[in-house]
């Protein structure tokens, strides 16, 4: 009778460590949390974000509990990105992707969703090859969703200058490399930051989307075919915003915007700007204004 306990407890046994195990692996991937919006995964490592980058699905929530700093440790962005990610008002210090000519954003691809009280310190990225992507120190290409209350401070991105004759359909920013239709940043600021591209802003690099209540502080933007102080070329809305600093594009340059041009095929055009301000100083090789 005694053995045949024993054998039951030691059954017992093997399953709850095996269970635990589980429990304990679940919660290994982040810092803390179960990736509910109740429960956020909790981000307070590089290697957390890192694992966020290998091993993301498409969904939980996210949240920062402390500053990270990433001197030595270059990171994978993070390629595609769909749910919440909270900053919670820290910042990542010396960000540095691993491949700049393949994707440079903390977040390379960002469908749906929000991005929300975070701080880029020092970031850098830098791309000497010819690639044909949209950059953005925080986001690569904001297709939907929302960014909001993020900042980018004493950051440098630059993408191959001057470009392949003939190309001009990359975009480069500082806080997002192009903004779509159904994308907005708001309440968002650049400073002491400089952006090096084809069509560079000080926000973003192109907007068709909407930018609110954001600014460019001692940003410099240097475009080959386009440059302004809060984007490089417009075709969405910009409410609100105010860019201060040095602005030079080969072709367009303006204080605010670089350049408003004709449509693509398949997206709206609606520019609107209300209630904007720049203080830049702005040179151009052809075209070039205080606003735009």
């Amino acid at each position: 009778m005694e053995a045949k306990i024993g054998g039951c407890n030691m059954k017992k046994l093997a399953i709850l460590i095996i269970l635990c195990n589980l429990t304990l692996c679940t919660y290994a991937k982040y810092s803390g949390g179960t990736g509910k919006q109740n429960d956020p995964y909790l981000i307070s490592t590089p290697e957390d974000l890192q694992y966020l980058s290998d091993y993301y699905d498409g969904g939980g929530y996210f949240k920062m509990v402390n500053d990270i700093d990433l001197s030595g440790f270059p990171l994978t962005p993070i390629e595609q990105f769909g749910r919440e990610f909270d900053g919670n008002g820290y910042a990542i210090h010396n960000y540095e992707p691993t491949n700049p000519c393949s994707s440079i954003g903390l977040f390379g691809y960002m469908t749906t969703g929000k991005i929300k009280n975070l701080t880029l310190v020092n970031p850098f990225a830098q791309c000497l090859i010819y690639s044909e992507t949209d950059v953005g120190l925080l986001v690569d290409t904001l297709y939907r969703g929302q960014v909001t209350n993020c900042h980018v401070v004493a950051g440098h991105i630059e993408k191959i200058y001057p470009w392949p004759p003939g190309v001009y359909n990359f975009s480069v920013g500082g806080l997002v490399g192009r903004i779509y239709d159904e994308g907005t940043v708001d309440n968002c600021s650049i400073i002491d930051t400089v952006v090096i591209g084809v069509g560079a802003g000080g926000i973003a690099g192109e907007n068709r989307g909407a930018i609110r209540n954001c600014f460019a502080f001692n940003v410099d933007a240097d475009g080959g075919y386009s440059s302004g102080g809060i984007c490089g070329s417009n075709l969405g809305e910009i409410l609100e915003c105010a860019a201060h600093g040095n602005i030079y594009a080969k072709t367009s340059a303006g204080g605010l915007i670089g350049s408003i041009p004709g449509p693509p095929a398949g997206h709206r055009f609606n520019p609107v700007v209300r209630q904007c301000y720049a203080f830049c100083t702005v040179s151009s090789g052809y075209y070039s204004g205080g606003f735009v």
